[in-house]
């Protein structure tokens, strides 16, 4: 058995699953991006981390140093 559908439905069914289509690829976009996103936050929060650190330890070091030098 053959289902008959008008020429006009077939046509609004398949601008339908177009636009199905194009909102999974859209989704698809935007979640490739947010993965971008936060890879690259990640990315700098680690430099920060790092910057920090180090700054931490030259400020640590420079206490010392004053601290021998006054007693």
């Amino acid at each position: 058995m053959v289902a008959f559908f008008p020429p006009s439905r077939r046509i609004q069914g398949i601008e339908v699953e177009k636009d199905k289509d194009d909102l999974k690829l859209g989704t698809e976009d935007s979640e490739e991006a947010w993965k971008q996103v936060l890879d690259s936050f990640k990315e700098q929060a680690l430099k920060m981390q790092s910057i920090s650190q180090e700054a931490y330890e030259s400020y640590h070091l420079v206490k010392m140093v004053l601290v021998l030098m006054v007693y």
